[in-house]
């Protein structure tokens, strides 16, 4: 395998390239991802508020792969790698108070290989977003009301063949919510 891994600050600037190889995975294919990361207070009078996110750009490309049908085809990426992601949290922390809203997005990226390209299965790309509070209190016996809410924007699992309009999967989970009371002792 040859991979570089390429960390970048938040001008853009890359920090560090690291390259790996390695003879055993030569058939597998070079892997790029240009990270990007941010964590900041809103404020400082409001250090309590705070925001942090994070995008990811990955480019894969299979090399020498052995796919009867398929030896001809040319920047097929590698299954299971979304090509973009992102994850962004808005936060407030406060004496034992936490409340968080998060989101999450993932391109559509190929899961299986077909046996021609208008076979292959695709997970579709999803956004996700969660809303998380809770209070905690007491020295002796810490106890933390709780609620959380998932998937607010009810984002179905669906995977389709080939192209979007062509769906083979499509599950519905709503909304969920769960509260409740944890204790330590």
């Amino acid at each position: 395998v040859r991979s570089y891994v390429l960390q970048m600050t938040g001008s853009g600037r890359i920090v560090y390239p690291r390259p790996t190889h390695s003879l055993l995975w030569e058939s597998l294919p070079p892997v790029v991802s240009f990270p990007y990361f941010f964590a900041s207070f809103i404020a400082p009078a409001l250090k309590c508020i705070g925001f942090y996110g994070t995008y990811t750009y990955t480019h894969t490309k299979v090399n020498n792969f052995n796919f009867e049908g398929r030896e001809n085809e040319k920047d097929l990426s590698l299954p299971g790698s979304p090509e973009h992601t992102a994850n962004a949290s808005l936060y407030f922390e406060k004496k034992g108070f936490n409340v968080r809203l998060s989101y999450n997005f993932a391109s559509s990226f190929i899961d299986e290989m077909g046996e021609v390209a208008a076979l292959d299965r695709y997970y579709d790309a999803v956004n996700y977003m969660d809303l998380n509070a809770s209070y905690t209190f007491g020295k002796k016996f810490k106890t933390t009301f709780y609620a959380d809410a998932t998937n607010l924007l009810n984002q179905p699992l669906r995977y389709y063949q080939g192209t979007k309009d062509r769906t083979m999967q499509s599950e519905h989970y709503g909304v969920k919510i769960n509260a409740g009371v944890k204790v330590n002792f």
